[in-house]
């Protein structure tokens, strides 16, 4: 995660990382349960990169979860509960393409 600043406003700036993506569907894929869970900690990433992973996979219908009230916090916590069908289709194509 960087800083982008312009003026007086600091934003967070977060790109999307495929490979983080893919590590995440992997791990609800091997879930045992539909429970929403936290994140797996993912060697080489930060802990505000697969909460903003999680987010990503949550909005775009390839996993249900929640937002945790993180008042304060410097970025949202995500719980994942299991994958969707677009979810399983998405996986299936990343999983042919980096397998």
């Amino acid at each position: 995660m960087r800083d982008v600043s312009s003026g007086c406003d600091t934003v967070l700036a977060m790109k999307r990382i495929e490979h983080l993506l893919y590590r995440l569907l992997l791990w609800l894929e091997s879930k045992d349960s539909v429970r929403a869970e936290r994140p797996p900690q993912i060697c080489d990433y930060t802990e505000a990169q697969i909460h903003y992973h999680a987010g990503l996979l949550r909005d775009a219908g390839f996993a249900t979860g929640n937002e945790l009230d993180t008042l304060g916090q410097e970025f949202p916590e995500y719980r994942l509960g299991r994958l969707t069908w677009s979810g399983q289709e998405m996986l299936a194509e990343m999983r042919a393409r980096l397998g």
